[in-house]
């Protein structure tokens, strides 16, 4: 047992390196000296993949050098034999590394300036950098460090990292810059200071609401004196100024000096207040600015003066009157209110003047009219479902005058839906890669109050607000990147959704929260702890443990073909142990362990007390015998083609898992022995055979490649790959709906995926769509691979109403050709139902019903739409008493006692759109009843009312014409439209506008309304004419107020740097500032090849930012191509043509891919003694690099390089042999054998050919003689 122990304890002592461990730049050079204090030994040597010594004997130093250092997983291994046979080792720890190629930063899913208080996520984008765990990340603001980000994940070889960093500006941050740095900290023997790259700035615009600054509210001035009044704001953009007050006396104009905004005022000879609004796209304020002037004592006190006047007194306000200024008439309880979507409402507005006319409410809803001897009016709705509704108190003074209050109304709304998917993946994510989780919000109102929380667990991860503005409901979709590790593996996520809607809303906040995502995190394998050497008494059992945990359970694969003993597996749990019997001889156990995500193998050194006779090797355990077969000769395999091997059956196609079994047989009797070479079901080689089988009960090998061979007489070896296709089928198959969830809107495009979880091979797989029965495509895939693979497909839908309820499913099939299953394997996904939501659309009716006077009448108004409509009937002339029905899609109006012509209008609303229908009742009318407006000659007794054909479409327009009947303007530019009439019998007409009202005109025919500078996006001018009978028809003008955007550009989402070729990629157009969004259509254009276009169905006046993206998978031809996106505003008609457009710069891509050969010869024959040329050419991005490899190649050789083309040049050849020509770059390996045959052995055969014919021919003429 000393023996055994003197072996073990000296493995480590032996040998001194130095230095130590090295740290080397890649590509530089290195050296590092071995050395033993040892005298009694044999040799000692280095191995390594390059640098390598060999064994040498009679020295006490080697050195390991390498000149240029390209391998990023080398472990250099310095060893020494014993007297005794040991030999210990000692590995040199190697830090090969690399500074990025790039390092940029960008703005996650925004493009164009931000808005303060919002938040914004940066990305650092760091190209091909290694080692990752020595990497450290850090942000800057100007040179304020932000962060610093270290990584736990072990990386030896390059990697594309991206790391982020959350913001949220303020407006002092405009103009601010933001750096990111990767810095490599590699420890003491790495270099000082530490490498270091930095990117370019981001320069960041910071968009806020307007803010005034400092100055006076009121200003005292004598009267018929002129004032100037300052308001000056500042904002972000630049805002907009506009000053109101009817009653202002004197002229007044407006200047502006840097940011002050000044009204200048001549003449004043009375208090006024001026309303200084100020606006931009982020926000709207407003300064009340108050003029007091002398008064003479006997006027009548305005609204301001707080006492009798006092002649040469200044009328002022004492500090607790100012803030009522305005306002004081009128007081709201409360204040203000905040309703769920559908409730009831009540808001008191009283006043404590006694001096008025009256007051009322005006409102779409719940409006009082005027009301007369009252202070105290209310405002009541038993259903508020009105988004925009702006309820408005007045009252009208003795003096005319017409204060008014705008109650503030927050309508709201829960989700009809939450829910949380991944996009862009199904099934099992794998650790260490990014995946984008998406949180749909269906139907949610007002967006400005939106919380979006996301948790996992029960552990808070982010909080999202937005500072869009929207009173009506939207469907929001936020995201959240995760980088899951291990120990996510069975974690559950969720979003909630909370609406924060201030002090006068619900406490709690309403929350609605999605169910839990559960995530499913796979792994590759890891060791768990365990001993590499186990110590045993020769002749013992002993069990060797090699226990892992991974995600797949990893399979377990022992080898070691010189064991002795008996040996079997058992597997209790994660550990996996091997019993072996009766141990005789050192040996080392390889325990490989593998998953679908890796491999990793671990040797166990097996030591045991070795009798001193036995030749020292490491690993061996016995020695070779003659005649046994161990490689093949290199010089023998390129010149005997395949005619002496047949395969049965040729090929195969094999489940992964399942057995398998091929003959290879040869009609050659001559030969020496044939076999098969295989990963798994190797047969060795067999002598006296004509027949060699290959046997595997489990093949899951997928790039497995039985090589059968035999060996000729003259030491040739012909060879036969079999062909094998290992498939599998899905794990599973699913369908979703890209970046949307909840119901689909009626035109709009929607794009479904399927995703195909773990399949091989790619290349026989068919994506098959079906809508119902119905097939829709079918995509097949040119990319090779082997291994199994996740698999995404897209189909680009536009639904309509037909299509609501309609069920798609996605089928992967694989087509593995005569040899494979028949019919193909397939899978297909559940199917996915869709719910289409559409306008509202009316149902055949009548619009024209006919009754005797007294008589009861039904009025039909049945529609369908989806979310099915709301229906409202109005009528403020009808007779009688009405009250309504619904069954099923029939919404009836049922009127009693009918005595006059009137006209109906039924109303059909959803959140789709609105449609109004008008059903005109027409009855018998006495004949000495005033013709009403809708008559058209006086009646008759017993006749019956009616409308010609001619006259019905214009019952209610055809007083008024608008010239233009609609218009199209840009934001800022003038616009000018005529209001006409045909009557003469009228009392007057005008325009009604937030901007260009004319008042009310008597004795006209025309009215304009005209704005010098539109830019209310809102605005509905209406004109209106008032009859004799008091009747007042009204016209809307339509008006498309557009915008072309401030900005657009394209990016590559969550990405920076070249792309892969066969990699998915999402491109994004970022559109800034842009309406109308209807009219909007975003083009994708690739060179100038069109690639999509894309239009919106959501409607909004306002400016918005959009942004549309574009999935993506470059090939190497896309190389240098160049994408753009355009903005095109298809505003109808009359619009401007052509439409307007802007197109973003170009995104020029790089397109990375993997070598490949170039056409040439594989098999070069030459002349004994001459010189070859081998051409190894080929192309990949990066441009690969290049090794020859040939270790008992003849004659010298050296490599040139032609553009492309590398040339081997070798002299004097003489003899046959295999080069490997390896390129190699960072996405992948090739290796191309160039076969050189000399012609010395056929020009020797021709001559002996030559002598035995000639021999025959010399005998048949003696004989002939003879």
């Amino acid at each position: 047992m000393s023996s055994f122990l003197y072996v073990f304890t000296v493995v480590t002592f032996p040998l001194e390196l130095n230095p130590p461990r090295v740290v080397v730049r890649y590509g530089d050079s290195v050296s590092v000296n071995c050395s033993t204090s040892f005298t009694d030994h044999e040799g000692m040597g280095w191995e390594a993949t390059f640098g390598g010594t060999g064994f040498e004997q009679e020295v006490n130093v080697v050195t390991w050098t390498v000149d240029n250092l390209i391998d990023w997983t080398i472990e250099p291994t310095c060893y020494i034999t014993l007297i005794d046979g040991e030999q210990p080792s000692e590995v040199l720890p190697v830090i090969l590394y690399k500074t990025p190629d790039s390092i940029s930063i960008s703005v996650l899913r925004h493009s164009g300036p931000m808005v303060e208080g919002t938040e914004y996520q940066l990305q650092c984008d760091i190209q091909n950098i290694a080692p990752l765990q020595n990497l450290v990340v850090k942000w800057y603001k100007g040179n304020e460090p932000l962060d610093n980000v270290t990584y736990s994940i072990v990386s030896k070889t390059p990697v594309d990292v991206s790391d982020t960093l959350m913001i949220s500006p303020s407006r002092h941050d405009d103009g601010a810059q933001y750096r990111c740095r990767a810095q490599l900290d590699l420890g003491p023997e790495g270099p000082q200071p530490h490498p270091t790259v930095t990117s370019e700035p981001l320069n960041i615009t910071v968009h806020y609401a307007p803010e005034f600054l400092p100055g006076n509210d009121t200003v005292e001035v004598s009267a018929g004196s002129d004032v100037s009044l300052d308001c000056s704001a500042e904002g972000n953009p630049p805002p907009e100024l506009r000053w109101t007050n009817n009653t202002a006396e004197g002229n007044a104009n407006e200047t502006t000096v840097g940011r002050l905004r000044t009204l200048n005022i001549s003449r004043v000879t009375a208090n006024a207040t001026y309303n200084c609004t100020v606006t931009n796209r982020l926000g709207s304020i407003t300064k009340q600015i108050h003029v007091l002037v002398e008064v003479p004592p006997q006027q009548h006190p305005t609204m301001f003066s707080t006492a009798p006047s006092t002649p040469g007194t200044m009328t002022t306000l004492p500090a607790t009157a100012k803030p009522k200024l305005v306002t004081f008439p009128l007081e709201l309880n409360p204040p203000r209110v905040v309703v769920r979507y559908g409730d009831s409402v009540s808001v008191n507005c009283s006043t404590s003047f006694t001096d008025h006319e009256g007051m009322g409410w005006e409102a779409t809803f719940g409006g009082t009219g005027f009301e007369q001897e009252v202070n105290v009016v209310t405002w009541t709705v038993d259903n508020l479902i009105d988004w925009t509704i702006e309820p408005t108190c007045y009252i009208t003074l003795i003096d005319g005058e017409q204060p008014s209050e705008v109650l503030p109304v927050i309508l709201y709304k829960t989700p009809d839906s939450i829910s949380i998917s991944v996009l862009r993946h199904s099934g099992p994510m794998v650790e260490g890669t990014e995946y984008q989780l998406q949180c749909d919000i269906q139907n949610i109102a007002p967006q400005q109050n939106l919380v979006v929380k996301w948790y996992k667990g029960n552990e808070p991860l982010d909080n999202v607000t937005y500072s869009i503005v929207s009173k009506t409901p939207v469907d929001v979709s936020d995201t959240l990147i995760i980088s899951p590790s291990r120990h996510d593996d069975g974690a559950q996520y969720r979003c909630r959704a909370e609406l924060d809607l201030g002090p006068e809303g619900p406490q709690p906040h309403p929350t609605v929260t999605s169910e839990p995502l559960n995530i499913t995190v796979h792994y590759a394998p890891e060791f768990l702890p365990g001993n590499d050497t186990v110590e045993v008494s020769a002749g013992s059992d002993v069990s060797l443990d090699c226990s892992a945990e991974g995600n797949p359970p990893p399979e377990l694969r022992w080898t070691n073909n010189t064991a002795e003993g008996n040996a079997n597996e058992t597997t209790v749990g994660r550990l996996r142990t091997l019993n072996i019997s009766r141990v005789t001889a050192n040996a080392t156990y390889n325990c490989t362990v593998t998953n679908r995500l890796g491999s990793i193998t671990k040797q166990i050194h097996v030591l045991v007390e070795v009798p001193p006779q036995q030749h020292p090797t490491m690993f061996s355990t016995a020695p070779s015998t003659p005649g046994t077969m161990t490689t093949l000769p290199a010089t023998a395999k390129p010149k005997l083609v395949t005619f002496p091997l047949e395969l049965n059956p040729p090929r195969v196609v094999v489940r992964y898992g399942d057995s398998v079994s091929v003959n290879c047989s040869t009609s050659f009797t001559d030969h020496e022995g044939m076999g098969w070479e295989a990963t798994f079901g190797g047969t060795g080689f067999e002598q006296e055979v004509n027949v060699v089988t290959w046997t595997v009960d489990n093949l899951i090998d997928w790039t497995i490649e039985p090589t059968c061979y035999i060996t000729l007489i003259d030491g040739e070896q012909p060879s036969e790959v079999l062909p094998v296709i290992l498939y599998k089928t899905p794990d599973s198959i699913s369908i979703s709906v890209l970046r949307h969830s909840g119901p689909m809107v009626e035109g709009t495009e929607y794009q479904l995926q399927c995703d195909i979880q773990n399949i091989a091979p790619l290349q026989n797989l068919v994506v098959k769509w079906y809508k119902g029965n119905e097939p829709l495509d079918n995509v097949t895939y040119s990319i090779v691979s082997k291994t199994p693979v996740d698999v995404s497909d897209t189909l680009m839908i536009s639904p309509s109403r037909h299509d609501d309820g309609a069920q798609y499913r996605c089928r992967a099939q694989l087509d593995l050709g005569p040899e494979g299953p028949q019919p193909h394997p397939t899978v297909t996904s559940e199917p996915l139902n869709i719910t289409v939501h559409y306008a509202p659309e009316f149902l055949p009716g009548n619009d024209t019903v006919e009754v005797s006077a007294g008589s009861d009448v039904s009025l039909d108004c049945s529609a369908e739409g989806n979310p099915p409509p709301e229906l409202r009937w109005t009528n403020n002339t009808a007779e009688g008493n009405a009250n309504e029905t619904t069954v099923g899609r029939l919404r009836t109006l049922n009127i009693s006692r009918v005595t006059a012509n009137a006209t109906y209008n039924c109303t059909v609303t959803n959140r789709l759109g609105s449609i109004t229908k008008q059903i005109h009742v027409l009855v018998e009318v006495p004949p000495q009843q005033h013709p009403t407006m809708f008559s058209t000659a006086p009646s008759t007794p017993g006749t019956m009312t009616t409308l010609p054909a001619t006259a019905k479409p214009k019952l209610v327009t055809f007083p008024l014409e608008l010239n233009p009947p609609r218009v199209v303007v840009r934001y800022g530019d003038s616009v000018s439209v005529n209001c006409s009439t045909s009557f003469t019998d009228h009392e007057g007409m005008g325009w009604e506008a937030t901007f260009g009202g004319t008042g009310f005109e008597q004795e006209v025919n025309v009215v304009t309304w005209t704005v010098d500078n539109l830019i209310d996006w809102t605005i509905e001018p209406t004109c209106y004419i008032t009859l004799i009978d008091g009747e007042q028809p009204s016209e809307v003008l339509p008006v498309i107020l557009y915008k072309t955007p401030d900005s657009i550009s394209i990016s590559v989402l969550r990405h920076s740097g070249p792309m892969v070729k066969g990699t998915e990629y999402q491109l994004q157009c970022d559109i800034q500032n842009i309406a109308p969004l209807q009219n909007l259509v975003v083009k994708w254009y690739k060179g100038n090849e069109p690639l999509d276009n894309v239009t919106y169905s959501i409607v909004s006046k306002t400016p918005v930012d959009v942004s549309d993206t574009l999935m993506i998978s470059p090939s190497r031809h896309d190389d240098g191509a160049q994408y753009r996106c355009r903005a095109q505003l298809d505003l109808g008609p009359e619009g401007p043509q052509p439409h307007p457009t802007v197109t973003s710069e170009p995104l020029n891509i790089t397109v990375h891919y993997a070598p490949e050969f170039l056409p040439g010869n594989d098999t070069v024959e030459v002349s004994a003694g001459s010189d070859v040329s081998l051409d190894c050419s080929a192309e990949g991005n990066p441009p690969p690099e290049l090794r020859w490899t040939n270790n008992t190649a003849e004659g010298n050789a050296n490599e040139t390089t032609v553009g492309r083309l590398r040339t081997l040049n070798i002299s004097r050849v003489t003899a046959n042999a295999t080069y490997n020509c390896t390129v190699t770059n960072r996405l992948g390996s090739i290796t191309k054998h160039q076969n050189l045959s000399t012609l010395l052995y056929t020009v020797s055969w021709l001559l002996i050919l030559i002598f035995f014919i000639n021999q025959k021919h010399m005998t048949g003429m003696a004989s002939n003689s003879n």
